[in-house]
């Protein structure tokens, strides 16, 4: 059985070696037909052993691709676009797939195309093309654009393989003059089509994707919708995604939430196993603060993830990131159990997801032993490895673990310190020697000029209590000259006071920010250090900032609700209900519509088992959120009591 290679190229010199180099081992001969390279493509097809042809431009990728086949010569061809390549993994494969094929009386094979972002190396989604099929005089490409393989005008049989063979695309261009200009050439080419065919979902569905990678969502979403009112799509996973295709425009033009929210309904119930459409909603519930209702609605996408790989999703390829957010909902509700299972479970799919490192060492330093914490870690990462080893460093310093940290930066040789000069301050600094800290920062300041490392050796050199010092490196990188530390802290610009205050609440040194209360209020940041504290569940201390802001600014409507929520939730966490309740009730006269207060006052009344009170506020809170099944089962609870 011999097998044939088939790509048809315009200055693709750079894509082409990859393309070709991964099919030379089991491909008999690799056919090139070239439509007016202006590069060095027709030069480098020749090196790397292919046949070239060439074949004038008429505006017609089947044309083309055609004429590529009646050159082939091979049992069974492989068809690949210039920028696509098989993954090593799926090469040996090949083989044996089309023997199957052959014993089915398949003609074509459906790989899996992963479309991937080449500057984040992330996979954006997955769609399943025929790039493998028989050398038959009667299988052929049918379309000038969006071209697929008929059989004497019919769908061919076809074998499923996407499980075993994988294609990596990378024409997902960030240069936005040559995806500009992609997206002119095909929009040409589809009204063309669309004048033969008027009546064809799948024309509008492409034009929709083309003004969409142009960036023009109007017309995009246009044509979206008339892809919708037509339905008669016949291509694996193009309606679930021209339902997405519409989404995604809308929320690029800000459409209204309750229109975005609609749109997701209707293909929640048009495609109800299909996770893109459960993972947006959850994201607006999200942005909206209805916790409970976003991890419900991201449990339920995530348990349909496999349903993706039959369609046109990026959801399996996100699976640690959506695991990492499932966890971070958990905490904002108070369960931190089911957090830490999520965490674990996104870097046992990529141990380098850091996010979820970050969140599951902070949980590990606040309730486990560090010993434990070392052994769970080392089962994951492999510290014979620089890599693993640096990235586990510089992950326990950032949530100030220095123990660990100390322990991982013990395992380098001498050597390698020349690396880990930054991780070496930052270990002495939370190792309390402040003074060589701030020393050893401003080297690396010097080294790099890098004003993170400026603000971190005035934190070093504040929390030393040498005034001298503080004073004196102040000098040294300001110009100006001060006696005092108030003095020289109270004329650092806003952003820097600022960065200064954040650090000092990274480290944990509360106490040291709240020393400077009176240079917060100077500097007009009390709005934002309280945020920074209430973010880090310093409740008490975010509550008086708060406190403060509510006397002296001049909040109305809904920024005061929103003031009132947080102060009240400060108060709630901190133990004093009583003072949280009315706070939580003003804000919900204030911004009803809004879900913080509703919930707030939830939490309050459950605490303290004011059960009538809370079936009222239940009651009120279900007419504004009727959608919410988190309210429902409250409700279903109480009323079963």
């Amino acid at each position: 059985m011999n097998i044939s290679a088939c790509v048809i190229t315009k200055n693709e010199e750079k894509n082409l070696p990859a393309c070709l180099n991964s099919l030379r081992s089991i491909v008999s001969e690799m056919i090139v037909v070239d439509t007016g390279s202006t590069d060095r493509t027709v030069e480098v097809a020749k090196s790397l052993g292919a046949q070239v042809y060439h074949f004038d431009w008429i505006n017609d990728f089947s044309k083309a691709k055609n004429y590529a086949i009646s050159k082939a010569t091979g049992d069974w061809i492989i068809f690949l676009d210039a920028d696509e390549y098989f993954t090593s993994e799926s090469l040996p494969l090949i083989p044996l797939v089309i023997q199957e094929a052959e014993e089915k009386n398949c003609d074509i094979i459906v790989s899996l195309l992963c479309n991937i972002d080449t500057l984040t190396k992330e996979t954006i989604n997955t769609v399943h093309h025929a790039r493998i099929f028989r050398n038959h005089p009667e299988i052929r490409y049918e379309g000038a654009i969006h071209e697929r393989i008929m059989k004497s005008g019919k769908a061919p049989k076809g074998l499923m393989a996407s499980e075993g063979l994988a294609i990596i695309h990378t024409g997902y261009s960030s240069d936005e003059d040559k995806s500009k200009e992609k997206s002119d050439r095909n929009i040409k080419l589809l009204y063309t089509q669309l004048e033969n065919n008027p009546q064809s979902g799948e024309v509008y569905f492409y034009l929709a994707e083309s003004y969409m990678a142009a960036r023009d969502f109007e017309p995009a979403l246009n044509y979206a919708i008339k892809s919708v009112e037509l339905d008669n799509c016949s291509l694996l996973g193009v309606k679930q995604k021209n339902y997405l295709n519409i989404i995604t425009c809308m929320l690029y033009l800000e459409k209204e939430k309750t229109e975005v929210e609609s749109w997701i309904r209707k293909g929640i119930e048009r495609f109800p196993d299909y996770p893109d459409f459960y993972l947006l909603l959850a994201n607006l519930y999200s942005q909206a603060n209805r916790y409970h209702d976003a991890l419900e609605a991201y449990t339920k996408g995530y348990n349909y993830i496999e349903n993706a790989l039959k369609s046109q999703s990026s959801a399996p390829h996100q699976a640690h990131k959506i695991l990492t957010t499932m966890g971070e909902l958990n905490l904002k509700i108070g369960q931190i159990h089911e957090s830490v299972k999520h965490f674990i479970s996104a870097i046992n799919i990529d141990k380098y997801h850091y996010i979820a490192l970050l969140y599951l060492l902070k949980l590990f330093t606040r309730y486990e032993a560090d010993e434990n914490t070392k052994q769970f870690f080392l089962r994951i990462y492999d510290i014979t490895s620089k890599k693993d080893l640096l990235y586990l460093t510089r992950a326990c310093l950032e949530v100030n673990n220095h123990v660990l940290g100390g322990y991982f930066i013990s395992l380098f040789n001498e050597k390698d310190f020349h690396m880990m000069q930054e991780e070496y301050a930052e270990f002495t600094l939370l190792s309390g020697e402040y003074a060589k800290a701030a020393e050893l920062y401003e080297v690396n300041h010097a080294n790099k000029q890098s004003e993170g490392m400026n603000i971190k050796t005035l934190c070093a050199s504040y929390l030393s209590g040498d005034q001298i010092l503080l004073c004196n490196y102040f000098h040294k990188y300001s110009g100006e000259l001060f006696d005092d530390i108030s003095k020289c802290l109270g004329s650092l610009n806003t952003d820097d006071f600022y960065q200064f205050i954040a650090y000092l609440i990274k480290l944990q040194k509360v106490e040291k920010v709240m020393e400077l209360k009176r240079l917060i209020e100077q500097q007009n940041v009390e709005l934002e250090v309280a945020d920074l504290l209430f973010t880090n569940e310093y409740f008490t201390e975010a509550e008086a900032f708060y406190h403060n802001v509510s006397l002296h600014a001049k909040f109305e409507g809904t920024e005061l609700a929103i003031l009132l929520c947080k102060q009240g939730e400060c108060l709630w966490r901190s133990g004093r209900n009583n003072e949280a309740k009315p706070l939580a009730y003003k804000a919900r006269t204030l911004f009803a519509q809004d879900y913080r207060p509703h919930i707030l006052l939830m939490s309050i009344l459950n605490e303290t088992e004011d059960i009538e009170e809370l079936k009222q506020v239940l009651q009120e809170a279900s007419e504004y959120f009727p959608d919410s099944s988190y309210i429902q089962s409250v409700q279903s609870v109480l009323n079963n009591l």
